[in-house]
């Protein structure tokens, strides 16, 4: 990966101001990574449910006042199981790998993404930090691995209705109703937020077993807000 793909990224950055967010669960929890490919960066909207993309200058969510948001996606080895994987994140994270690819070859280190707050937590964040440098068959992995199309991956994504799998009631199927209605009521900020610190694109991307800690969550951002179920 060459660093002025991320000098890109940072560009935005300058221009921008967001919440980031990895996909780890709790306090503590962490991956150790290899970064690959190119980023990937696309401008979207929030409204409790599924991100829309931002349409430009004919965009009707912009047209209403509500700004865009950045979110950015990349490839990554996991060095766990040297598997290919995607991250999606935000500004804050954004910042710091776009820093990190000014002083390192992502292709020769590995990264630790560590979650610093517990589930919940509003004031999670995440740390990037070199850990070593890859081995030789590290590397050969990164140079063999076949990357996700994010692009088209993005876009399989739009297409497929986001509503529960059916899969032994992993998800919560109708139990996102309440969730979206009360996210409504909040403003767009408060609804990224939940979003974000629980590492889900969307309502319906909640898991029954963070339905107790996604409850409490909504329930502090709406006391934050002054408001409540009704």
């Amino acid at each position: 990966m060459s660093s002025n793909s991320w000098s890109k990224v940072e560009a935005v950055v300058e221009q921008s101001g967001g919440i980031g967010f990895v996909t780890l669960a709790d306090d503590g929890d962490s991956a150790e990574v290899i970064f690959a490919g190119e980023p990937h960066a696309r401008q979207v909207h929030w409204n409790g449910g599924p991100p829309t993309d931002c349409g430009g200058d004919d965009c009707r969510h912009c047209g209403t006042g509500d700004d865009p948001s950045w979110r950015f996606t990349c490839n990554v080895i996991r060095v766990a199981t040297m598997t290919v994987a995607l991250y999606e994140f935000g500004i804050s994270v954004a910042r710091r790998i776009s820093s990190l690819a000014k002083r390192y070859e992502f292709d020769d280190r590995v990264f630790t993404i560590e979650r610093r707050g517990a589930t919940g937590d509003i004031r999670t964040r995440y740390v990037i930090t070199p850990t070593r440098e890859t081995t030789l068959d590290e590397r050969e992995t990164v140079q063999n691995a076949e990357l996700v199309d994010i692009q088209a991956h993005l876009a399989e994504r739009r297409d497929e209705p986001r509503t529960s799998t059916g899969t032994g009631g992993s998800h919560l199927g109708r139990g996102t109703a309440d969730f979206v209605r009360r996210l409504k009521r909040l403003p767009r900020e408060a609804q990224k937020r939940w979003l974000a610190q629980l590492g889900i694109t969307a309502v319906s991307d909640l898991r029954s077993s963070d339905y107790r800690a996604a409850r409490a969550l909504l329930e502090q951002l709406e006391a934050n807000e002054g408001g409540g179920r009704g």
